[in-house]
């Protein structure tokens, strides 16, 4: 390679300029290298040195054809690297005077063209590319160029600076003129190599890699660079820059790259450029339990569809592989996301999910929970992805108040906004959610009569052997002729947990012989009082487990089922319940309303309410056949409209054929009585 010049200092090149003006950017420069000096090694590697001196010489081999697209009058290949290889380089660029003033002998040949209007022979063993592709208005015609160039196995070398950094940002907003009188007033050595229109299409590693793939290039390998000499001229605005970069690369890894360069390596006869084509579907959950509850039969009837899943939640703890064994063939990508509001955690989670949408390319995205619901909404529009679904799985704000429930209003407004389709859980969240103004009539969706979910429906399956539940009641510790009520779900105060309780004191100061049996963990996000979370663990005759994965041997246990929730999506353990032949009392809001019918299939009281809910538990216990015709009817009116292979059906036959860019088929539940 030829020899390159020492980094110029700042300090003589102001011969123009007085000489206070000199020593001022002479100690600026000076301040911005020590400054630099205390960062980690990897944030000063010079990018334009470094794919000159390592990567270029590396992949050169002798008796290589070498294309310099963009050279012009600097070639990279220098004479006695050339001579001593023997190499053939010819030289590509848009001026003809800039190949005339290339030194004699250093190309064997020249070409005159715009690279992004340019047909090669496929005859090249290495295409070195430096600094030209910001300065394309068409980056993907222009790779096209190159792949055509290069020889099937050949290798295209690129170095490219960001659109992401501060002074490309900088170069898209001001008029050309401008810029060019500001960089040419600090730094006039560049008026001959720099100045010209730069475009930075799709100039970031991500989509850059993307646009390769597209047109049979590999990306073998990867270079980000962060460093920059555009602020030397003013240390404050450089440490600035420097703070900025810094926490920008917390965030974006190497999207936040100021250059990077990328080894592009182009497909042989019968391999293909990318591994799989089958159309991607995205799901997005605001927790890993959440996607063990919700997903595991929805993953896996899309799989059979043969669109490839990729599913978007935070981390495990502890962390686990990218791929977990009970969901084979589902990539899993990990994002930092908290349940609750966390402003600056949510914008790493937004940046997070941006990247992966844009790394996956899915065709079509469903989401799901309020948080991954906003932010995955917002993800995918900034992604640019054709089709987004939202399953609107609940409505928090219903039990907040004040600006909180004006905040949580306003981020489901926007997570339906940046939805094509919203299907909504169960019937009464539609009404509701139409009531509040979340979304228009048109976009709120229903994949049945009363709901979008439901559970498997297997005559045998929810029928415990009576040795068996037996047995369970001996290990928890339940006397066999003892009444049971029983809850499952989170121990939290928005599922009525307090009222549960002192709804079980009041049955038990009526000399009941009664015993409650909870299955569910505590939660931090919405703890109940310190009395309560004592008298679940130390109160007598109550029997917590814990959460159990599968709860279903322990609904033959309960006489009832009490769920005394203050809002819902449609508790799906109503309907466990009630296939189990249990009744349920339970209260009257959104989503339980269309699991119970009050009367027949249950009893529904207001939410808030520990008296009239043990009036209800009291009125089922001592009336045994009331509550075995509730259970017949509960068990009816599961087969009926909550069997869960019919919505499971729906959902794939919908993102199919939107994945597939097909119209999705037409549903007309519209939740009307």
């Amino acid at each position: 390679m030829q020899p390159q010049p020492a980094p110029v200092r700042l300090t003589p090149l102001f011969g123009g300029i007085p000489a206070a003006f000199r020593k001022c950017f002479g100690i600026q420069e000076r301040l911005t290298r020590r400054f630099d000096r205390l960062l980690p090694a990897q944030l000063r590697i010079d990018g334009n040195l470094d794919f000159i001196d390592d990567l270029v010489p590396s992949y050169v081999r002798p008796g290589s054809v070498v294309y310099d697209v963009g050279g012009g009058k600097n070639p990279l290949i220098s004479a006695e690297c050339k001579a001593g290889l023997g190499l053939r380089v010819i030289g590509i660029d848009i001026d003809p005077n800039e190949l005339a003033a290339a030194p004699a002998g250093r190309y064997d040949d020249c070409v005159c063209a715009d690279i992004s209007r340019y047909q090669g022979s496929a005859d090249a063993d290495l295409v070195i590319c430096q600094a030209l592709l910001e300065h394309v208005r068409d980056t993907e015609r222009a790779l096209a160029a190159l792949a055509s160039i290069l020889k099937p196995g050949g290798r295209a070398l690129i170095f490219v600076p960001s659109r992401n950094a501060v002074y490309a940002r900088i170069n898209l907003l001001l008029p050309q003129k401008i810029k060019r009188a500001i960089l040419f007033g600090i730094y006039p050595e560049r008026r001959r190599s720099q100045g010209f229109p730069a475009y930075y299409n799709r100039c970031t590693p991500a989509r850059m890699e993307a646009v390769a793939r597209s047109n049979g290039l590999i990306a073998e390998h990867r270079r980000a660079y962060f460093q920059s000499d555009y602020f030397r001229f003013c240390f404050p605005i450089h440490a600035l820059w420097r703070l900025w970069l810094l926490m920008f690369r917390m965030v974006a890894g190497d999207e936040a790259a100021e250059t990077f360069s990328l080894v592009l390596r182009k497909a042989e006869a019968g391999q293909e450029s990318e591994p799989s084509r089958k159309p991607v579907a995205a799901f997005g959950m605001n927790s890993m339990f959440a996607v063990r509850q919700f997903l595991p039969e929805i993953l896996a009837a899309v799989q059979q569809r043969g669109l490839d899943v990729v599913a978007i939640a935070p981390r495990p703890a502890p962390p686990g592989a990218e791929t977990l064994p009970e969901f084979p063939g589902v990539r899993f990508q990990f994002v930092s996301l908290k349940r609750e509001l966390a402003p600056l955690s949510d914008l790493r989670a937004l940046w997070q999910i941006w990247r992966i949408l844009r790394s996956v390319r899915p065709a079509v995205t469903n989401m799901s929970t309020p948080k991954m619901g906003f932010l995955g909404g917002l993800a995918g529009c900034l992604a640019g992805v054709p089709h987004r679904v939202y399953t609107l799985r609940g409505l928090r704000y219903e039990t907040t108040r004040s600006w909180k429930r004006r905040l949580l209003m306003a981020c489901e407004k926007i997570a339906c906004a940046c939805a094509h389709q919203v299907i909504c859980i169960s019937r009464s969240v539609r009404q509701s959610a139409l009531a509040d103004r979340i979304a228009t009539e048109d976009r709120l969706i229903l994949l049945g009569e009363r709901g979008s979910e439901g559970i498997t429906i297997d005559p045998g399956s929810r029928i415990a052997p009576a040795a068996a539940t037996r047995h369970l009641r001996t290990l928890l510790g339940i006397p066999h002729d003892a009444a049971v009520i029983g809850f499952v779900g989170r121990l939290t105060r928005d599922k009525g947990i307090g009222e549960l309780v002192r709804c079980f004191q009041t049955l038990r100061r009526q000399k009941r012989a009664i015993h409650l049996l909870l299955l569910g963990d505590f939660e931090s996000g919405d703890p109940v009082d310190e009395a309560t979370a004592a008298y679940i663990r130390t109160g007598p005759n109550v029997h917590w487990p814990g959460f159990v994965p599968d709860p279903t041997p322990y609904y033959p246990l309960m006489d009832v089922f009490v769920f005394p929730t203050y809002r819902e999506g449609m508790g799906k353990v109503l309907l466990e319940a009630a296939a189990s032949g249990v009744p349920a009392v339970s209260t009257r809001v959104t989503g339980v309303i269309d699991v119970v019918v009050d009367g027949v299939t249950g009893i529904l009281v207001p939410p808030g309410d520990a008296n009239a809910l043990a009036q209800a538990v009291a009125s089922l216990l001592d009336d045994p056949s009331l509550a075995k015709r509730m259970a017949r009817a509960g068990r009816q009116l599961i087969r009926e409209h909550f069997d869960n292979s019919i919505y499971l059906e729906r959902l794939a036959t919908m993102l199919e054929s939107l994945a597939c860019g097909e119209p999705a088929p037409t549903l007309h539940f519209s939740g009307k009585e």
